[in-house]
């Protein structure tokens, strides 16, 4: 299903003196839409910004708004009938930008811990509303599964609206590595109810490192080469878990290419609509030599398993 998001209209202040605007195109959207854009100054008359419907772009440099007053610019569309005289509709999208607004360019939200980095950050709507939400995996620095080590502490999501407002935080425990290898995740809504889930790689989870399965000694010490590995499923706006099943095994490390379990510690997870329609789940374990792909269909508030695809008896090595 394609995503229900919204114009995401924004305005930021790009210099002392202008203000950029931008907003989304829709597939949808008729050929040949063009835009007004409007602008008030302190909840005062509006002005039509533009000469002209906007046919070229979606995106408005305002250099002439009284920055040191509150602003609020919004969008209407225009028809053009043939031979006729341009047809304004209704508002569409609306932003405003607090009085005395710092020159950022960007975008931001306040983060839970302002001290603490993060490794990676995913966009999708998690509560329904046609805005891009954020899954963050925090902290930053991780591990190589192809250098043994204990884990210097444990990653966790967190969740925060559009608006940076905090919705939860999942511990990953110490039974999960930290490193981008053991830890793959997407953020999608996968069973169509227009609101995005996250789907992960997960362990029984282990509040300390000492109660974890990591080994102790040997070329693996630190890393976790044994115990139930699974593919999960978290709900995006409660941060609860909607399903759950067996990731693919690790088997013997040496089908995978080597004796300490690197090759067989990387994963990777995706997404394919495989039917034309609907987004199915891809979970794959190994690298460089064998590779196993299994795919899921996220229904009924279960991970339905489509098949199966094993490099090593389908296809020669990847990669000796």
């Amino acid at each position: 299903a394609v995503e229900k998001l919204d114009r995401a209209m924004v305005a930021v202040r790009s210099s002392e003196t202008s203000v950029y605007l931008g907003w989304r195109l829709f597939e949808s959207d008729p050929a040949g839409r063009v835009f007004n854009v409007y602008r008030s100054t302190a909840g005062g008359e509006a002005v039509k910004l533009n000469d002209a419907p906007m046919a070229a772009g979606t995106n408005f440099v305002d250099a002439t708004a009284k920055l040191d007053l509150p602003n609020a610019w919004w969008l209407t569309p225009v028809a053009l009938p043939r031979g006729g005289q341009p047809v304004e509709g209704a508002i569409m999208a609306r932003v405003e930008l607090p009085a005395k607004s710092p020159v950022q360019p960007f975008l931001s939200i306040k983060l839970k811990d302002e001290n603490t980095p993060f490794q990676k950050i995913a966009f999708a709507d998690l509560n329904g509303d046609g805005k891009l939400d954020y899954i963050i995996k925090q902290p930053s620095a991780g591990l190589d599964p192809g250098t043994a080590n204990f884990s210097p502490d444990t990653y966790k999501f967190e969740a925060y609206l559009h608006d940076g407002t905090f919705l939860w935080r999942h511990d990953f425990g110490w039974n999960m590595n930290r490193g981008i290898w053991w830890t793959p995740f997407i953020v999608w809504d996968f069973d169509g109810d227009g609101k995005a889930e996250i789907a992960f790689k997960s362990a029984p989870y282990a509040a300390t490192r000492e109660e974890s399965l990591s080994e102790k000694e040997g070329r693996a010490r630190g890393f976790i080469v044994t115990g139930p590995e699974y593919c999960t499923i978290l709900d995006g706006l409660t941060g609860k878990e909607i399903a759950r099943t067996d990731w693919v095994e690790r088997g013997d490390p040496r089908d995978g290419g080597d004796e300490s379990g690197n090759r067989v510690n990387r994963n990777q997870i995706g997404l394919a609509y495989l039917d034309g329609k609907n987004a199915s789940l891809l979970v794959c374990r190994g690298t460089y030599t064998r590779m196993v792909v299994d795919a899921y269909n996220l229904k009924n508030g279960k991970l339905e398993k489509l098949w199966r695809w094993d490099g090593d008896k389908e296809t020669p090595q990847i990669r000796a």
